[in-house]
């Protein structure tokens, strides 16, 4: 007879389980897609252990103070948009706690606001000769290889987040329209993208060798969870070996300055704001403006004729 095995139940923390009914109201309150709630409940996570450690969590012995230092702190050490998310994060915790009726009017008041001009900053994007020692990164004889060149193109070539190629499913690519629908994600709209010839190309390169499995996902892990659904942080890792292997800078480290390539690439080959938003899945042009300060040529057209005074 087969010994049987008792599962033990590891206990919660008080920290955890607070953190879990935070992110209960994120998804079923807020409507919040995955990547922000993960993002918010990883800083409110890290300030209730800091005001409570291992202890219980009495959400009325949380000050102003607290929150107030754990905000600055923070932004001694970060860019003012990652404070900027940080101060968010914890607004949005005192909003789930004040449905309980307690009275934290002034704890939201006392998160301070960061001073950041959202314009102000040049997207960080690779030039084009750096795509193309990135791409030729991947060795393409190996089922990996091919799954991890293919991820990247869909980064590099139509803008998707990380959590976007990871939803991907075989039903969203239209062989015969050459389209593919990107489904729901972070703004809650559906679009459908035009396949371009060399991501196809890409797709069909890993179908051939893709492992075999009940799943219905477009990109599956290889070797450990043989056959799973691959998770944004796997489309993440993936990239950030191909920085290092191609000998790009070491602070080259995440997905989304390929969709900011993305974006440079189609506002320099003429496109309109509004096709790149819509590309990106943008809801306001506002969000999409930023690139207009990448395309110097353009730039350079509508500069004023300046006198030099000698």
């Amino acid at each position: 007879m087969a010994p049987e095995f008792t599962q033990v139940a590891v206990p919660c923390s008080p920290v955890e389980a607070e953190t879990g009914r935070y992110e209960t109201y994120l998804r079923d309150v807020c409507g919040a897609a995955e990547a922000t709630r993960v993002s918010r409940v990883r800083y409110v996570r890290a300030f209730l252990k800091d005001v409570f450690g291992d202890g219980a969590v009495d959400r009325t012995a949380i000050s102003a103070a607290a929150l107030r230092t754990f905000v600055l702190g923070r932004a001694r050490r970060c860019q003012p948009s990652s404070t900027s998310v940080i101060a968010t994060a914890l607004r949005s915790y005192v909003r789930c706690v004040a449905l309980e009726g307690l009275a934290v009017e002034h704890l939201h008041d006392a998160i301070p606001a960061v001073a950041r001009w959202r314009l102000a900053s040049v997207p960080r994007h690779l030039h084009p000769e750096e795509c193309v020692r990135l791409l030729r990164s991947f060795q393409r004889r190996s089922p990996r290889g091919r799954r991890d060149y293919a991820m990247t193109r869909c980064l590099l070539d139509l803008g998707l987040r990380a959590g976007e190629v990871a939803g991907l499913h075989l039903d969203d690519v239209d062989w015969r329209a050459a389209t593919l629908t990107i489904h729901a994600t972070k703004t809650h709209r559906s679009r459908v993208l035009p396949l371009p010839a060399a991501l196809g190309r890409a797709l069909i390169s890993y179908l051939r060798v893709r492992p075999i499995t009940t799943h219905r996902h477009l990109f599956v892990r290889i070797g450990v969870l043989h056959g799973d659904p691959v998770t944004a942080s796997v489309v993440r890792s993936a990239v950030r070996l191909g920085y290092q292997r191609a000998g790009l800078p070491p602070t080259y480290t995440g997905t989304h300055r390929l969709r900011h390539s993305a974006a440079t690439q189609l506002v320099s080959g003429g496109a309109s704001l509004k096709v790149v938003a819509d590309i990106l899945g943008h809801q306001s042009l506002d969000s999409t403006a930023i690139y207009t300060k990448v395309d110097l040529p353009r730039l350079r057209g509508v500069a004023l004729p300046w006198e030099v005074v000698r």
